[in-house]
C-alpha cells in the first residue's frame, strides 16, 4: 500500500458489482461493493483491487490538495515523503511510534506482528 502511486488513485473507479470477477460473491458482497470505490495496485506478483470508503477517499482528497505545499511534484507517491522522490516506509512510521510511546515490549510492536493479528 505504501508505494501507491497517485495516477493509480486518479484513476480508481466505482466497483462493479456486475463484473466478471464479482461473479462468484454472495448478494451481500455485491452489494458491498455499491458502496465502495475501487483501486487498482499492483503488488509483487500481480494487479490486486483495494477498496475505498467516502472517508478515505475524502482524507486522500484533502492530502492530495495541500500536496504542492509539502511534496515535490516529481515525486509519484501518493504517501509521499517530503524533501525526497520516495514513499513513506509503514513499519518506519510505526517503529516510530512504538518508542515515543514508550511500549513496555516495543520489539513486538511490528508491522509483521500486526499483520499477523489483522490476518487471524
Amino acid at each position: 500500500m505504501a508505494k501507491i502511486k497517485v495516477q493509480d488513485y486518479v484513476s480508481k473507479q466505482k466497483a462493479d458489482s456486475e463484473s466478471e470477477v464479482s461473479a462468484g460473491l454472495s448478494d451481500f458482497e455485491k452489494g458491498l461493493l455499491k458502496t465502495f470505490t475501487r483501486m487498482e495496485i499492483r503488488s509483487k506478483r500481480e494487479t490486486v483491487p483495494v477498496l475505498l470508503t467516502e472517508e478515505i477517499i475524502a482524507c486522500i482528497d484533502k492530502l492530495l490538495l495541500l500536496r504542492s505545499e509539502f511534496i515535490a511534484a516529481s515525486n509519484p507517491y501518493l504517501i509521499a515523503t517530503v524533501g525526497e522522490l520516495s514513499h513513506c516506509h509503514g513499519s518506519d512510521v510505526l517503529r516510530k511510534f512504538t518508542m515515543d510511546c514508550e511500549a513496555r515490549k516495543p520489539h513486538l510492536l511490528t508491522s509483521t506482528q500486526l499483520q499477523k493479528h489483522v490476518a487471524s
